[in-house]
């Protein structure tokens, strides 16, 4: 296996630390060890540059708990 750091020190976080580098854990394969990015985060790193929405900018407040992904459109607005 690898070695990782868990950001935040436990089990529940979403991201983790591999050679100095943030990964999310849903988007990375730790069998294979490879991961998706999106086209827009894929065009900024090829520039060298930190992704817009990246958590590293401390865009990112982590996943949408359980209870507020069953809502509604309508609840959602409110």
């Amino acid at each position: 296996m690898f070695d990782y750091l868990l950001l935040g020190g436990d089990d529940q976080s979403s991201f983790f630390c591999l050679s100095n580098m943030l990964f999310y854990k849903r988007g990375y394969n730790t069998t294979t060890k490879t991961g998706n990015i999106c086209h827009q985060c894929c065009s900024a790193l090829t520039k060298d540059k930190i992704p817009m929405f990246s958590p590293a900018k401390k865009m990112w407040i982590g996943d949408v708990p359980t209870v507020l992904q069953q809502l509604t459109r309508v609840e959602e607005k409110l």
